[in-house]
């Protein structure tokens, strides 16, 4: 696992990011899924895009796990320090679930992976996503899905205002990691998409001097968290329980 630090070569991550800046920013902004560049089709031999961190196929780019934010909400976090050690375990999160998606939708143009677990793991569940070894995989491919299925995460939750985000890294020490909010219901959780334009438009407008979360640099249009710090939760508040600020991205609901 990474511990945080870049890996793979410039070009290769440099790629990526902007193949997830333009997904991201498309999904901020709520195009029709059509519209949306696929990566389904771009990776589909190889791994099914995700909401969370753990990006499959990560390993086999060289790439930190944190680095596919495929369809994500889109919340990078450079540096989680400030605020990871006021997270907490939340005893709804463990356990398994399996993917369900979202009403109106086809399960498979939902994001997400087949399967996820949170497991105690001390401080921090131990996160993992799992997606099915099919027959019709090539030798190579189902080798790597088999690899991707035994990454693990570190997850921990905060509350922001009255919501539930998880912070998510690559391993318990790494400051890099995503910031994703969740809610669970009747046995059911659900993966929130931040509208990345109107949290760009707040922040200009209401705290154009922050300095710790703001804008994107380069394509797209979302917010990026620098250093988690007491003032980006104050920023985060005046967003998070709001409504219009959010879509449903994803739903799993629990299971044995």
């Amino acid at each position: 696992m990474s511990d945080g630090r870049p890996v793979g070569t410039r070009g290769t991550r440099e790629a990526l990011a902007r193949f997830v800046g333009r997904v991201c920013a498309e999904v901020s902004q709520k195009k029709p899924r059509s519209a949306l560049p696929n990566p389904r089709l771009r990776m589909r031999q190889h791994a099914r895009p995700t909401c969370l961190v753990l990006g499959t196929g990560a390993a086999r780019l060289g790439l930190p796990i944190i680095a596919v934010l495929l369809l994500a909400s889109c919340i990078g976090v450079e540096d989680f320090r400030p605020q990871w050690s006021k997270g907490s375990l939340d005893p709804a999160l463990a356990g398994s679930w399996k993917k369900i998606g979202v009403p109106g939708q086809k399960l498979d143009d939902t994001p997400g992976a087949d399967r996820l677990s949170f497991a105690g793991n001390g401080p921090s569940y131990a996160f993992q996503q799992t997606n099915p070894i099919e027959s019709t995989l090539a030798a190579d491919v189902a080798a790597q899905r088999r690899k991707d299925n035994e990454l693990r995460g570190a997850v921990r939750t905060l509350r922001i205002g009255r919501s539930l985000f998880m912070m998510q890294k690559g391993t318990e020490d790494a400051p890099k990691g995503v910031l994703q909010r969740y809610d669970i219901r009747g046995g059911v959780m659900r993966l929130y998409n931040l509208y990345g334009d109107r949290a760009v438009e707040l922040l200009k407008t209401r705290h154009p001097t922050a300095t710790n979360i703001t804008r994107n640099e380069g394509e797209g249009t979302y917010v990026v968290i620098h250093t988690f710090d007491d003032e980006v939760v104050r920023i985060l508040s005046e967003f998070a329980d709001d409504p219009t600020f959010w879509s449903v991205e994803c739903q799993y609901r629990k299971v044995p």
